[in-house]
């Protein structure tokens, strides 16, 4: 059964949730991205492990990177991350995040961020001011930096109510870039994971939604039930 929402789902947003349901973006999003992927291209989903004094084991963070095969230690082309709450949380997490970002940016690697989390701090390279100056009001959004083009970034932003867009993966100048409709990502996410045997509708939403969206959320669910 699809997600009630015509775009991102606000339930998953919830910690608990947003877990699996990252682990499944990133498996799907390889999954379209490797349909498109030329050769000597490929994909890998590597680990970060974050030491955190409240927990046992340190906590793992993944993300996705594209690698040219044919090249001499398989230097990465692309690196793509799907934000959790980790990244958006002020702690080691985010500051290990923050000085992954800074470095990338400063290379000739290609890096997409995508947040689909409306809670935490703002994380994306693209700074929020200049995200609404161009795409108003957001909720959700994706930031592209092209290596080496110094501090100039593509950025995109939906709402609640939105159909989630299409984003761009650079390779390299001989590849034309890779085009993914995250709406199919996530689709295939939410029906693939069983998302709707764990989210309870007949509550509202962990991670609140404005009086507005709230209105509108449960006339939407209402609807459908």
């Amino acid at each position: 059964m699809p997600s009630p929402f015509p775009g991102m789902d606000p339930y998953l947003e919830a910690p608990d949730m947003w877990r699996g349901t990252q682990k499944g973006l990133l498996v799907m999003l390889c999954a379209a991205i490797n349909r498109q992927l030329p050769e000597p291209f490929c994909t890998l989903v590597t680990e970060r492990l974050i030491p955190d004094e409240s927990f046992i084991e340190p906590l793992s963070e993944l993300c996705i990177e594209i690698k040219n095969r044919f090249v001499p230690g398989r230097p990465t082309v692309s690196v793509i991350e799907v934000f959790t709450h980790i990244h958006k949380s002020a702690g080691r997490g985010r500051d290990e995040y923050l000085a992954k970002q800074k470095i990338l940016l400063e290379s000739d690697v290609h890096l997409l961020e995508i947040d689909f989390l409306r809670s935490g701090e703002h994380t994306l390279a693209t700074s929020k001011t200049e995200i609404e100056e161009h795409c108003g009001l957001l909720h959700y959004a994706a930031s592209l930096h092209r290596g080496g083009y110094g501090q100039r970034f593509q950025a995109v932003a939906w709402t609640v109510q939105d159909r989630l867009p299409t984003v761009l993966v650079p390779l390299d100048e001989a590849h034309p870039d890779i085009e993914i409709d995250l709406q199919l990502v996530f689709e295939r996410t939410y029906d693939e994971g069983g998302f709707d045997r764990m989210v309870d509708y007949a509550k509202p939403p962990e991670q609140t939604l404005p009086e507005n969206l709230a209105t509108w959320t449960a006339t939407l669910l209402q609807s459908q039930a």
